[in-house]
């Protein structure tokens, strides 16, 4: 299953509904569509890879502002003044939400960037080039 329909089965599964408190909410379903077009553009334009990086910053930040701590804003992306990413602005309300059931689902839905994977890469080409001289390196250091 390719990864924009597996998002979307993700999204529209019992478990988000479940914990939603307001089913019937269209502001939240809209968010809810918008973030996988977000999700599925970045994966289109940028790479899996990519937008796996820039889909975990979202979320980190999501987390961090639902516990209400602070945040290094992502560099490179758009941002509001307080660093929040612009592509999360319309959860921002929820994720501030006194009432955890909507905080829950937010990162729910957040959180199913985990859902997409990478190809593995068999090469050991990481483990088995030489190494940087760092002869010069300790030579600096032995006065």
């Amino acid at each position: 299953m390719s990864e924009i329909k597996q998002l979307s089965y993700l999204l529209s599964s019992f478990e988000v509904t479940q914990v939603m408190t307001r089913k019937d909410d269209p502001i939240f379903t809209k968010l809810a569509k918008n973030w996988i077009v977000h999700a599925n553009k970045l994966i289109l334009h940028r790479g899996k890879k990519e937008a796996l990086r820039i889909l975990k910053g979202e979320y980190l930040i999501a987390v961090r502002t639902a516990l209400k701590l602070p945040f290094e804003p992502m560099p490179f992306r758009s941002a509001d003044h307080e660093g929040f990413p612009k592509s999360l602005k319309g959860f921002k309300r929820y994720l501030t939400s006194v009432d955890h059931h909507e905080v829950q689902a937010v990162l729910t839905i957040l959180r199913q960037y985990t859902q997409i994977r990478l190809e593995l890469d068999y090469s050991t080409e990481s483990i088995t080039r030489s190494g940087v001289d760092i002869s010069l390196w300790r030579q600096g250091f032995s006065r």
